[in-house]
């Protein structure tokens, strides 16, 4: 009888085994979106032959790290492995835990997404793995996850729109009584045109904000120097060096 092989994707999900997180329920919730997650300390291949972890995680096509209780030395050798054969790493760390030196000394020059809960940790990484399927999304998604979780870190209350929607903004933030409309903006093409950038400022400008209201366009391409000259005839505060253009009613 011959033997079948999957063709699906392959995701290795590392996490700390003696938390009481379902995994077994994020497995599935993967393997639903066209995956195959391997969440195990073995896998068993066609034949029955057991792999290593170091085996697994070679074999995978994508890597994600979730820390909810500690980054422990096992899950560092994983992630370390998954590092050394260049795989696609993602990275999931509570909330809480980020504002600690070790975990934010090893993680200061990756891209981490934050979470509060079990419910949040697994929308998260669904949405991810689902925008990994289609080429356009992914970029800008990522780029929504980084602005949300920057502005949670600040102690903002946030809420993100459906990312296959396109309403005004992506991104919702308020503190102390300061409400922000964030707008996330990452075309295909390296710099990014005058017009998507007015067409922005126009939708800010019919939403009649109030005070302590701002709109945040975040833009992830070089600005050329015409949107810039259009911006400043505008009046908008503008922080170019960090790419972020805000205007508010104030």
């Amino acid at each position: 009888m011959g033997t079948s092989i999957s063709l699906k994707k392959k995701v290795y999900v590392c996490y700390y085994y003696s938390n009481n997180m379902d995994i077994e329920l994020l497995r599935k919730k993967i393997n639903k979106e066209g995956f195959q997650a391997i969440t195990g300390r073995n896998e068993i291949m066609p034949g029955e032959r057991i792999l290593s972890v170091s085996e697994s995680i070679t074999k995978c096509d994508y890597f994600v790290l979730i820390i909810s209780d500690e980054f422990s030395q096992y899950m560092r050798e994983e992630y370390n492995t998954a590092l050394k054969y260049e795989k696609s790493v993602m990275v999931f760390i509570k909330s809480e835990l980020y504002g600690d030196g070790e975990i934010n000394k090893e993680f200061k020059d990756r891209l981490v997404t934050l979470w509060d809960n079990e419910t949040e940790l697994s929308m998260k990484i669904i949405e991810t793995m689902v925008g990994l399927r289609y080429k356009y999304p992914v970029r800008g998604y990522q780029l929504e996850v980084l602005v949300e979780d920057l502005f949670k870190f600040y102690g903002c209350d946030t809420r993100r729109t459906a990312y296959t929607q396109d309403s005004n903004y992506d991104i919702y933030a308020e503190k102390d009584g300061k409400k922000f409309y964030i707008e996330v903006k990452a075309v295909r093409s390296r710099i990014i045109s005058k017009s998507s950038i007015a067409n922005t400022i126009v939708m800010s400008d019919l939403m009649s904000l109030k005070n302590d209201e701002y709109f945040v366009l975040v833009v992830a391409n070089m600005i050329p120097s015409l949107i810039k000259e259009y911006v400043n005839k505008r009046q908008i505060s503008c922080d170019w060096y960090k790419c972020i253009v805000i205007s508010s009613s104030g």
